[in-house]
């Protein structure tokens, strides 16, 4: 399975002055301005977070890109926090191929600390989430994250509902809040390890479909919000979640 995102735009209006960032492509001199980490690459079109290969499963493939020059999201003098908006479009393709997992997410992280760190496999989504002894799982450093999620984790410490879904992430994978994200999900689709060899996949998915999501924090009303794509019947539509 092979993650791709195929544009990327980014509004920060902070305290003071604003920020702004686009990339329709992803030539190689972009390296520069983004930091790859894991299998995180560009091909000149795409920005690719992971391996194409669909056979080499045991090895969970995983990347992770972050914009190299930090913004200002909270002014620690005055308290005061940032809006922001951030519009990206990406495919996640299986190849035709099933099963499939595990998803995607956007992040954002406090300055340098996303960098040469773990980047979590499987279900953590290229998270910085790691493995504890008591077979429980921990954040190595504080994050915020939208998930696109297509694996149902059933571990107590992950704890997905079923079917694919959006989720709002605070310093865990256990989501906060989570929404059905159908991109082209037929009826009765349930993609987990309990899964019937019998149940439909999601189309969208094995053909590679392209998705849009909107994500907005608005400060003064402290509310995370994500705006995404989703297929009914065929036909794309929007639909939209919230957290405080």
């Amino acid at each position: 399975m092979v993650v791709l995102l195929l544009l990327l735009l980014f509004h920060l209006a902070p305290c003071a002055t604003s920020l702004n960032f686009s990339f329709p492509t992803f030539p190689n001199s972009i390296i520069n301005t983004l930091s790859l980490e894991g299998n995180a690459s560009v091909d000149g079109k795409f920005l690719r977070l992971t391996n194409s290969a669909v056979d080499d499963q045991k090895n969970q493939s995983a990347g992770q890109a972050t914009y190299s020059q930090p913004f200002l999201l909270r002014d620690n003098a005055t308290g005061k926090l940032a809006d922001f908006t951030t519009t990206f479009t990406f495919t996640i393709n299986s190849q035709n191929k099933t099963p499939y997992a595990d998803g995607l997410a956007f992040f954002l992280a406090p300055n340098e600390s996303a960098l040469n760190t773990t980047i979590g496999r499987g279900g953590a989504l290229g998270l910085p989430i790691i493995h504890t002894e008591k077979n429980e799982l921990t954040n190595q450093y504080p994050f915020v994250a939208v998930e696109f999620d297509i694996f149902q984790n059933t571990e107590t410490y992950i704890q997905d509902p079923a079917g694919d879904h959006v989720g709002i992430d605070v310093n865990s994978v256990k989501s906060n809040d989570t929404s059905p994200w159908n991109g082209g999900i037929m009826e009765g689709h349930v993609n987990s390890v309990k899964s019937n060899a019998t149940s439909p996949w999601n189309g969208g998915i094995m053909e590679g479909r392209d998705n849009n999501a909107s994500i907005r924090y608005d400060s003064g009303s402290k509310n995370l919000s994500v705006t995404y794509t989703t297929y009914e019947n065929g036909v794309s539509v929007e639909k939209y979640l919230d957290y405080k």
